[in-house]
């Protein structure tokens, strides 16, 4: 029992040692008195091109100092409005996510990180009185939002009708929506609360949007806004496009058809979904969506600062189609280099002392 016990300590000792060298882990460390805040944005892009129908799913997190706001989402018709789960996200990313490869080294490298080469208040605008009206085709309460869908005959009475109801109308924001306005484009107000719980961080719910169109888009283009704040110092754009082609997007103005390559974002991932992945076709809750057949994902990443347009920051869209490469691409695997466990000096002296002292006591004190 002695010796058993003996052995024991020493596996045990070695297997410490060797934990505490691969358990080393790494932390971001921001400097004092700083905090990291970070607004993603994610979307889920379905496009089916026999029927010219697109499902569009956004969700978003924001960092915000007002007790509440509201946001516009542009569409060429007017959409459908039903709750999404957030699921679907969960899912798509674990299809991308690149392959862990471990490597073990004979001492510890530290740590690394990689990063993916890439994707405030305004003045109040005055309303100069027009002949028009706004339309409201739609109103609905939908994943914990009040939304709106709305059609305006110009930008005056839209921008009075959204004051009336509590969406404060910049000159900012006034510039952003003319050119929907004018090409008759359908503009959905949302608006949310803040989470008192947490002060500052808005959590927004997933919204699906279907409707129809010639063309699949993203609604890329955004009012303009000082780029000195943390909110764009730290913002990731992400698209997971499904469809039966690898597509490519291009910045477009909003009714006109010039379109430049997209330069701000990349294309992170793209390949065909086997039979086990397309079963992710069923979170999206479209049951008129055919989860049988084959879908090409494609995932593309932006982290501009600020969203660059075609004449100025923000004035344009993505508009997707087809690409002409269809080949496929994965992200680079990720190296985890553990480090191999090595001889450990006080060890080796317990483990020789040990085996000393029981040897002395087994064949010398023991027969006597």
């Amino acid at each position: 029992m002695m010796i058993w016990g003996s052995l024991f300590t020493i596996a045990l000792l070695i297997i410490t040692n060797w934990l505490s060298v691969i358990a080393q882990a790494c932390a971001p460390a921001p400097p004092e008195f700083q905090s990291v805040s970070i607004a993603n944005e994610e979307a889920v892009i379905l496009w089916e091109p026999d029927r010219q129908r697109q499902h569009f799913i956004r969700r978003a997190d924001f960092d915000s100092t007002a007790d509440d706001f509201g946001f516009l989402v542009p569409t060429p018709t007017q959409p459908t409005l039903t709750e999404a789960t957030n699921s679907i996200f969960t899912k798509l990313a674990e299809i991308t996510a690149p392959e862990i490869i471990y490597e073990y080294t004979p001492k510890s490298g530290g740590c690394s990180g990689c990063d993916f080469p890439l994707m405030g208040s305004e003045d109040e605008g005055s309303v100069m009185p027009a002949e028009g009206s706004v339309r409201v085709l739609e109103e609905t309460r939908v994943a914990g939002f009040d939304a709106s869908i709305l059609e305006a005959d110009n930008v005056n009475v839209l921008s009075k009708w959204l004051n009336d109801h509590g969406y404060p109308f910049s000159s900012n924001l006034e510039a952003w929506v003319k050119p929907y306005v004018i090409s008759n484009w359908k503009i959905t107000a949302f608006k949310i609360a803040k989470d008192q719980s947490t002060n500052r961080r808005v959590f927004a719910s997933a919204v699906r949007m279907s409707f129809q169109t010639e063309q699949p888009f993203f609604p890329y283009s955004e009012p303009l806004q000082p780029v000195n704040t943390s909110y764009y110092g730290n913002r990731l754009l992400r698209i997971y496009f499904l469809s039966q082609n690898r597509v490519e997007g291009e910045l477009g103005l909003t009714g006109q058809n010039n379109s430049q390559p997209l330069t701000a974002g990349v294309t992170a991932w793209s390949d065909w979904l086997n039979t086990n992945d397309s079963a992710v076709i069923q979170h999206l809750l479209l049951p008129e969506v055919r989860t049988s057949r084959l879908w090409r994902l494609t995932e593309f990443e932006d982290r501009s600062r600020q969203r660059i347009g075609i004449n100025q920051p923000g004035d344009s869209d993505l508009f997707f189609s087809p690409s002409k490469s269809q080949i496929q691409q994965k992200r680079p695997p990720i190296t985890h280099y553990i480090s191999q466990p090595e001889y450990d000096v006080t060890l080796v002296v317990l483990a020789c002392y040990l085996f000393t002292t029981m040897s002395y006591r087994r064949f010398w004190i023991w027969p006597k």
